[in-house]
């Protein structure tokens, strides 16, 4: 049995109901049937990053706070990630080398993203101060967040960070 949640996903819960009628039969007769009504549970995100500005000068290594705020809060704590926008590209002066575990408090979970400032002797001057656009992703394989509907997040869950090489 197959059964679709709704295709449009709402954050009153009363629009993310959806009823079915499960009907059981025996010989290709139905025995019996009931009302089913399915609850589709949305999971508002919002991403941010502590600081929002940060500057080094060349193999300098910085921290930033990756911070996810999640309702309803999840179950636990699940990985966070941090890359450039578009996906997987790089910066500049500046890359993302890891990410810590993350830690969470009640519904916002916390993880330290290290960056490593490099210089090289091509890059103009005023390419040394910029506005990246980060994306945030979490959870991944064996981590809880099934049950929830995952919605594109959108803007929700690409901060900006302010960057500076310093020179």
């Amino acid at each position: 049995m197959t059964i679709g949640a709704p295709n449009e996903l709402s954050y009153d819960p009363e629009r993310n109901l959806s009823s079915y009628r499960l009907i059981a039969s025996s010989g290709g007769q139905d025995v019996a049937s009931a009302l089913v009504t399915i609850g589709v549970k949305p999971l508002q995100v919002h991403a941010s990053l502590e600081p929002t500005f940060v500057s080094g000068r060349d193999g300098e290594i910085k921290s930033v706070t990756v911070v996810l705020t999640t309702t309803p809060p999840l179950p636990g704590p699940v990985p966070l990630g941090l890359l450039f926008e578009p996906i997987n590209s790089t910066k500049d002066f500046v890359e993302v080398l890891s990410m810590g575990p993350t830690r969470m408090e009640g519904g916002t979970m916390r993880a330290e993203a290290q960056l490593r400032f490099f210089d090289t002797p091509d890059l103009p001057d005023h390419r040394t101060l910029m506005n990246a656009l980060m994306q945030v992703s979490f959870g991944g394989t064996g981590y809880e967040i099934s049950g929830y509907r995952q919605a594109g997040y959108g803007g929700k869950m690409q901060p900006t960070l302010g960057l500076q090489l310093l020179r």
